[in-house]
């Protein structure tokens, strides 16, 4: 498998995770203030991570079209 392949599926897991952790963690109690802070990182990180899963699919259309040849 190609590094660029290795890269994008294991970013995208990790931010997976990380963006699946920031919004579990918004809560409105918690401080009413930065409550919109945190659902924007929370809106932005499924946006990275939506961005890393499109290029982990390109990235195996590539792989797998090579391989195909």
């Amino acid at each position: 498998m190609p590094q660029g392949l290795c890269f994008n599926g294991s970013a995208f897991i990790l931010y997976l995770i990380a963006a699946i952790v920031d919004a579990s963690s918004v809560t409105k109690e918690l401080d009413s203030h930065n409550y919109n802070s945190w659902a924007a990182s929370s809106f932005f990180a499924f946006v990275v991570t939506s961005c890393y899963a499109g290029n982990t699919y390109f990235s195996f259309i590539s792989w797998r079209s090579r391989t195909l040849q």
